[in-house]
């Protein structure tokens, strides 16, 4: 699984710190580039995505952890088309030992109908930063059979 996203705010915050199962480091986006930032997650098969999990970075400011509210999550049908799994509804959860909260949002992929290689969430709000510290997805694989 990689990451990519919309804008790069410095060094410190690349991509792939979603992805290094530490909360303490993230990913952060640069607004200043686009009107709705974005971050794609790309599989490396096709897979049905059947929840996608998005730890907002912890803070003590309320419009840090409300950055990812109402944000989309898409997943690509085909090439022109991308269907929407959900919105993000936000869950505060305690996920460390230190008793601190990360905002956890859960997006439930009902529809398994179609396969996918890539996931999107994109911010309803303009202009505004992504800080993301994990990104997860619960898979069932696709598999084709012979005949």
């Amino acid at each position: 699984m990689t990451l990519t996203m919309s804008s790069d705010y410095d060094k410190p915050f690349p991509a792939d710190n979603a992805l290094d199962r530490n909360y303490s480091t993230y990913l952060h986006t640069n607004n200043t580039t686009n009107p709705h930032e974005w971050v794609q997650v790309t599989l490396g098969t096709a897979e049905f995505v059947k929840e996608v999990l998005i730890v907002n970075r912890w803070s003590n400011y309320s419009h840090v952890r409300a950055r990812l509210h109402n944000a989309t999550v898409l997943i690509k049908q085909n090439m022109e088309k991308n269907k929407t799994c959900g919105r993000v509804n936000v869950e505060t959860t305690r996920v460390n030992e230190k008793d601190t909260e990360e905002t956890v949002h859960r997006i439930e992929c009902t529809d398994l109908s179609v396969p996918t290689t890539t996931v999107y969430i994109i911010s309803s709000h303009t202009k505004e930063y992504f800080n993301i510290a994990e990104i997860g997805l619960c898979v069932k694989p696709f598999t084709t059979r012979k005949l």
